[in-house]
């Protein structure tokens, strides 16, 4: 039987687990960055990496239709940059 873990434990591998996903989140969008045209990020409001997505929000039609269009070579990109990070899908939000 395994033996319990006292509070300070469980806190510390809480806090480590979630400053993990942070940082990975942060490589994300760094990657994001260096694939997106410029033109493109200036018009976009806002975006983040969460669970394996990356969500955009972006009122020009044009720059979702053209980040639609890249959308699977943007995903093995950074997949490919970043090694191990799973991201399975780019949500446009509206």
């Amino acid at each position: 039987m395994e033996t319990p873990k006292s509070i300070g434990q469980v806190l510390e591998s809480t806090i480590e687990s979630e400053n993990k996903k942070k940082l990975i989140a942060a490589a994300v969008m760094e990657q994001w960055k260096l694939y997106v045209p410029t033109d493109i990020q200036e018009r976009i409001q806002k975006k983040y990496y969460y669970n394996g997505k990356i969500f955009v929000k972006t009122s020009c039609a044009a720059c979702r239709s053209e980040l639609f269009y890249i959308k699977y070579e943007l995903i093995k990109n950074i997949k490919d940059a970043l090694g191990t990070v799973d991201i399975h899908d780019i949500i446009f939000l509206y």
